[in-house]
Formats: structure tokens, C-alpha cells, sequence
């Protein structure tokens, strides 16, 4: 993969302009990144010592696809996404939208579609499909998870993609054309779905579009959730039902109110102890009281249209 990368330092830190990374390519955004493309194939070329066929001739056949398949491979692209907080899979196929992420995430083979965001030490596992939402920091997200995934119209004339945004794959063929109406289209909700921090979702579970997940909640395994989910709730079942909490209201309501999430723990200078969640809380209020915790402040990245920016780069005690 190609990756141009000038740093201008400024009194905030480092800002990143220009980071072409090409994740996927249809051929409706041919024109527009055409130029790009054509940068990326012939670094590539260069670089692989390889006869580079013209982009007019390869764009619409098999060859451009095995190029740019194998570009994401390229070990140096994703060094240097992991060096700034984004770790990827070498297969990943598509980041299809704005990005906005804290270092560091992990996303492995996951499709992003939409805006998203996403908090620090988040993993999502291989396979997963994350459309337009929102997810805290510290959550952990199973394989073949699907959050916000697309809908379909039940009480119109079809429930096919025709009606919707579109099938891509065959969307250019004239007959498939004549179905379409461009000017008619199901959207579905198209609301954000939203993940708190510190989630534990399970393999295989499916998140309706705009439902909102609670801090510490778990989801567990193959579940369908299409209500929001309460904080520190256990879910399981299609759909899925309240199974318990996993603590009582008042550690709920004190988990909330500090926000370990949000903290620079230290854990073991600080002498929490995980294991227990009372020790653990109490210790967290008294470094709070004294002044004796620093607000927890990653850097904050913007990835769009191939262009990875710092949005923030903080590190403040809490005052």
C-alpha cells in the first residue's frame, strides 16, 4: 500500500496530512479516485518491480481488484497505521466512511460503514460489521458481531437493495438500472447506534440501528437486541432479555459517577485492586478526593477521504 506521509509539528503536537490509504474501490468512485488510484498502483509497481497495466483497462476487470487486495497487505502501511493507534488485519476490505478513533483501537477484518467512532483499547473482532455508530473505550467485541446493520422496507413492493441504497456489485448493469429509482430510496432508520464504554459483546450478535448500549452492559452470544440496553445490564436471547445486572444499583450509580474509563488508573501504583469492586471503587473515590489522578486523554484521530489528522492530543490532570 502507499502511504505519503508529511509531519508539520505545531504547539499542539503532530498533525498527519495526506495519508492516502485506499481500503476498497467500486467503480462508481472510479472518476473521483482516479488520480489516487493511479498513485497508488504504480508505487505499488515500483516497489514490486511489476509491469503496471493502464487504470483504463484494469479498473473494470479482476486486476485492479488483486492489486488493490493485495496493496492492504502491504507490511509498511500497516506498521505505520499501528504506530498511530489503528491496528488492522492485512485482509481488511473496507473502511467506508469517517473514522474517528483514540489510540489505540484494534479493528482486525472489521467492515466500518458510515460514521463512526470509537474509543481507546476498543477490539472489534474478524468478520464484524459496524455501521454509523458510536462506541466507548475498553469494549471488547466478539467476531461476526453486527452493530447498526443495513434494513429493509417489509411494506413495500420489494425488499430487494433495488428500493434501498443500492447493490453495488451489479448496480451497473442496464436492466438491474431500469428498476432503480434514485430518487426513491429506503434509509432504513439511519439512526447512530450507540455503545457505551467497557461492553462486552458476544460472537455473532446483532445490534438493531439506533439502539443504545449502556456502560459495563453484556451482551452474550448470537443474541438480536432491538431495545436499548441499561447500564451494566446481562443480555441474552432473541430477542434479548434482561438476564440480571451485574451489580446492584448503587455500584452502578457509583461506577457511572466515576468513570474509570475516563481516568489515568495506574493500577498498580495506585494499588487497585480489580478483583474486587468494592476495594476497587472506594480506592478510585480517594485518589479522586485527593487529587491523585490524572484525567486519562489519548490521542484523538480523524481518518477521511484518505487523510489521517490528529483531532486532539491532550494529557491534563483532572482539576
Amino acid at each position: 500500500m502507499y502511504v505519503n506521509l508529511r509531519t508539520k509539528k505545531s504547539n499542539k503536537g503532530y498533525r498527519f496530512e495526506d495519508f492516502v490509504i485506499r481500503l476498497m474501490v467500486n467503480n462508481r468512485k472510479y472518476q473521483k479516485y482516479k488520480k489516487t488510484l493511479e498513485t497508488v498502483l504504480l508505487e505499488f509497481a515500483y516497489q514490486n518491480n511489476q509491469t503496471l497495466v493502464p487504470m483504463d483497462k484494469v479498473i473494470n476487470n479482476s486486476t485492479a481488484y488483486k492489486l488493490i487486495r493485495d496493496l492492504t497487505a502491504d507490511k509498511h502501511a500497516l506498521d505505520t497505521l499501528a504506530q498511530h493507534g489503528l491496528h488492522l488485519s492485512a485482509s481488511i476490505k473496507q473502511i467506508g466512511g469517517p473514522l474517528d478513533y483514540e489510540a489505540s483501537v484494534r479493528l482486525s477484518t472489521a467492515t466500518l460503514i458510515g460514521n463512526c467512532r470509537i474509543g481507546a483499547f476498543t477490539y472489534i473482532g474478524g468478520g464484524s460489521e459496524v455501521r454509523r455508530a458510536s462506541i466507548g473505550r475498553f469494549c471488547s467485541i466478539a467476531a461476526n458481531v453486527a452493530i447498526g446493520p443495513a434494513e429493509h422496507p417489509l411494506n413495500w413492493l420489494s425488499s430487494h437493495p433495488f428500493v434501498c441504497d443500492g447493490f453495488r456489485y451489479i448496480d451497473s448493469d442496464d436492466n438491474y438500472k431500469s428498476f432503480a429509482n434514485p430518487k426513491l430510496r429506503f434509509r432504513g432508520n439511519s439512526a447512530t447506534t450507540e455503545i457505551g464504554n467497557d461492553v462486552w459483546i458476544g460472537r455473532n450478535v446483532i445490534i438493531k440501528q439506533g439502539i443504545k448500549v449502556g456502560n459495563g452492559a453484556v451482551i452474550a452470544g448470537g443474541s438480536f437486541v432491538n431495545k436499548d440496553v441499561a447500564d451494566y445490564a446481562i443480555m441474552a436471547g432473541v430477542p434479548a432479555r434482561l438476564i440480571r445486572y451485574r451489580f446492584d444499583f448503587e455500584k452502578i450509580q457509583l461506577l457511572n459517577r466515576i468513570g474509570w474509563w475516563n481516568l489515568n488508573l495506574d493500577s498498580v501504583k495506585n494499588s487497585i485492586d480489580f478483583s474486587d469492586i468494592e476495594k476497587s471503587i472506594d480506592r478510585i473515590q480517594t485518589l479522586l478526593e485527593k487529587g491523585e489522578i490524572s484525567k486519562f486523554d489519548p490521542i484523538n484521530y480523524y481518518l477521511v477521504e484518505g487523510v489521517l489528522k490528529i483531532k486532539s492530543f491532550k494529557n491534563n490532570s483532572i482539576k
